[in-house]
């Protein structure tokens, strides 16, 4: 299109030859039925590509939000796809089990965890996508982790799933339960002291009644 309009401009204007003004009005007419479609298309251009510039800016600030949200989350919150393989590590995560994302993100997600987990997690993973099968997934629950350092500890899991782009995307939502689990630990240790002592009071007090009534059996019975 644009030679087509270069080569009847230059027809028109250009040319050294003469031509009377019929001839460079139909020309210039010629021109212009070229021209005005393509401005058209220009400007569809422009249109089109403000629009995806517009649409890149939302999705670029509805990322920078939601990544905003999960690093400032209480909560540990692991991301990993279908194959196991981490991609997401907040901070409380990082603070929960001691590695800094960039040492975990494109690693296996079974490093965070303990035997009998560590190795059996790819099986229920591989199962769940061939079957199914929910184990952990929408079921909250209480397992074990493992810190860098290698210590274990308690936690509570609960695990969301997603289908993006095709692929699956699994959210691992983790609170570390260490605190609950002590005081829990403590309660039952105070309880049971308590119980002990309850039993220890009963049997004193019923040796001090024995006591006191075999001297005034004696007494009544002389």
């Amino acid at each position: 299109m644009v030679p087509s309009v270069a080569t009847e401009a230059h027809m028109a204007f250009g040319s050294t030859a003469l031509f009377d003004s019929h001839f460079n009005v139909a020309h210039g007419l010629k021109i212009l039925s070229y021209a005005v479609p393509l401005m058209g298309l220009c400007l569809d251009y422009v249109r089109t590509h403000q629009s995806l510039k517009r649409t890149a800016e939302k999705l670029a600030a509805s990322q920078a939000k939601s990544r905003a949200i999960v690093d400032v989350a209480v909560n540990g919150v692991i991301t990993i796809d279908e194959k196991g393989v981490i991609d997401a590590f907040n901070p409380a995560a990082e603070r929960i089990f001691g590695y800094a994302a960039h040492e975990v993100i494109g690693r296996n997600v079974s490093i965070l965890m303990p035997e009998p987990y560590h190795s059996a997690h790819d099986g229920y993973l591989s199962r769940h996508m061939e079957t199914g099968e929910n184990r952990i997934i929408g079921i909250g629950r209480e397992v074990s982790g493992r810190r860098k350092d290698g210590s274990t500890f308690p936690l509570k899991l609960a695990v969301g799933e997603a289908e993006i782009d095709g692929g699956k995307l699994f959210v691992g939502y983790v609170v570390d339960i260490t605190s609950t689990k002590e005081t829990e630990a403590a309660l039952i240790t105070a309880k049971e002291e308590a119980e002990k002592a309850n039993r220890a009071k009963t049997s004193f007090l019923s040796m001090v009644s024995h006591e006191l009534r075999t001297p005034l059996t004696s007494i009544i019975g002389n």
